[in-house]
């Protein structure tokens, strides 16, 4: 992605101690998708859909938004030149523990 984009990522209060780990966790496993095809689109709303969703552990956030994007940018895809793939080298994460 050419220009630096910052989710930001809403956990509950419970799982303070293993959002960074989590995040880390679901963003490279991401990346490493986006990088194991050719041609695959980056879509912030399949991003910020994993952020959200129970991992193996249990542990979810309660919203993940990417800041200053309009609705359109959000769903839209992203598509790496031809021939090259995608690398999420600037997403950049917001955490905030808070919610229900």
């Amino acid at each position: 992605l050419a220009n630096p984009a910052t989710i930001q990522i809403t956990y509950p209060p419970q799982f303070s101690a293993s959002v960074m780990g989590r995040t880390n966790n679901v963003i490279k496993a991401y990346r490493d998708e986006l990088l194991s095809k050719i041609g695959k689109p980056f879509v912030f709303a399949e991003l910020c859909r994993r952020l959200i969703e129970k991992d193996e552990n249990g542990i979810y956030a309660i919203d993940a938004k990417p800041l200053g994007l309009t609705q359109n940018e959000y769903i839209t895809p992203i598509y790496p030149e031809v021939g090259k793939r995608i690398y999420l080298s600037a997403i950049q994460t917001d955490i905030k523990i808070g919610g229900v």
